[in-house]
């Protein structure tokens, strides 16, 4: 008897395996069960680290301190400059790349967030605060994964703060930024890139490919003008000519007519009649106009005419500061060939040097009979009624009267900044 209740107090072994399986399979259950949960509660915390980021963002933009006020643009805010009660810190590790990029809508803002960790957890895509959840956050990132190289709302201006957000710089979309500051982003797309091949006719060859990290008069660029995120190098040809502090002066490779390139059209500098106040105002309304190519501005639309002698008046007459508004670009100055090409004196006859070759692509010059015999500049002789122009039949500066549309045309010089070209 003794031994039977001893046998009714112990597990069978039967019974052991059988409550081990059973465990066995809640745990199966469970763990994934509690490791998902696990796993979004700290998504949702970095989720709501973020929230909070953009939140001080919007407090720093609330009360203007960060100066956004183009509606055409989007500003990119690093989280280096937004102090949050528990400091740049994601559910992971330290952030390593915050961006909140914002647009104004004229009446609002709209916020966006993008991001990356220590240890590789972050938001890999442009987010907006209203639709930002847990599925956004991914692992295993690297800091080029991260894609903020996307305007947003169609936006295509770039404003990019520096790490206190003191200051901001504008660049474009794409390719690589650099701020002074070192800080770097995906963030700029150069609107000019170094040509990788060069433009030729009738035997001759126009421009230089140049030395990668420095500019000399000549050098060949390909210019997204029309913003299409492409660089045609035969139609979106420009060479470099100088710099003008932190901005570059480009010339296009042929003339244009209503915007359009032309290299047989004719215009007059202006026409019908000429009284020394109005500036070149035919030959500026065939240049490109900001619609045409929407990627380049002119840094200053407004500018001194002067004879070629650099004198603002003619016989007491005070020339115009003439408006290139609505203009993507202006016509080239006399100075801007003295500056690009050296040699000469404003008071003597100046040809150009051979390195100047690039000014006379499409027009008439070694043989070349199908183009117009140059393009006006915008500068005037030392009398009212003739301009300066580049004749491309000598390859010199000449004059032509102002109201002459039977030889010259009109050719766009753009103004880019320095960091929006490929050097």
């Amino acid at each position: 008897m003794h031994s039977n209740k001893l046998n009714n107090k112990a597990f069978t072994l039967i019974e052991l395996l059988a409550v081990i399986i059973i465990l066995g399979i809640l745990m199966i259950i469970a763990i994934p069960s509690v490791t998902k949960y696990i796993s979004d509660s700290r998504k949702s915390a970095y989720v709501n680290t973020a929230k909070n980021i953009m939140d001080e963002t919007r407090n720093l933009v609330n009360e203007g301190k960060l100066g956004m006020y183009d509606m055409g643009a989007t500003y990119y805010i690093p989280a280096s400059c937004i102090h949050t009660e528990n400091g740049l810190t994601s559910p992971y590790g330290d952030f390593v790349r915050v961006y909140v990029a914002v647009t104004y809508l004229g009446k609002g803002y709209n916020y966006y967030f993008t991001s990356i960790d220590n240890s590789g957890i972050g938001v890999k895509s442009l987010q907006s605060y209203d639709k930002l959840s847990i599925d956004h956050i991914e692992t295993d990132l690297k800091e080029e994964d991260i894609k903020t190289n996307v305007g947003i709302d169609g936006k295509n201006n770039i404003y990019v703060f520096n790490s206190d957000c003191t200051g901001k710089d504008s660049v474009e979309i794409g390719g690589t930024y650099s701020s002074s500051t070192g800080e770097t982003s995906q963030l700029t797309k150069y609107i000019c890139k170094r040509a990788t091949s060069l433009h030729t006719e009738f035997n001759n060859t126009f421009g230089k490919l140049g030395t990668p990290g420095s500019l000399s008069s000549g050098d060949a660029f390909d210019c997204d003008v029309n913003g299409d995120g492409t660089y045609d190098a035969a139609t979106e040809r420009f060479y470099y000519m100088y710099s003008s502090g932190n901005v570059a002066n480009l010339i296009y490779y042929i003339n244009t007519y209503n915007g359009v390139p032309n290299k047989t059209a004719k215009v007059a500098y202006y026409a019908p009649a000429y009284d020394g106040t109005s500036g070149p105002v035919t030959a500026a309304s065939h240049l490109p106009s900001e619609s045409q190519w929407s990627n380049v501005k002119l840094q200053n639309p407004n500018r001194q005419i002067t004879t070629y002698q650099g004198a603002t008046s003619i016989n007491g007459v005070q020339l115009p500061v003439f408006s290139y508004s609505g203009r993507a670009a202006r016509m080239i100055s006399y100075e801007d060939a003295r500056s690009a090409c050296g040699g000469g004196t404003p008071t003597n006859p100046w040809y150009f040097q051979s390195s100047c070759l690039y000014f006379m692509e499409n027009i008439v010059y070694n043989g070349n009979i199908t183009a117009a015999y140059g393009y006006f500049t915008e500068t005037l002789n030392y009398y009212a009624g003739g301009a300066m122009t580049v004749y491309g039949y000598n390859m010199d500066i000449n004059s032509a009267a102002v109201n002459n549309s039977n030889l010259y045309g009109v050719r766009p010089v753009i103004e880019v900044k320095i960091s929006d070209i490929e050097v």
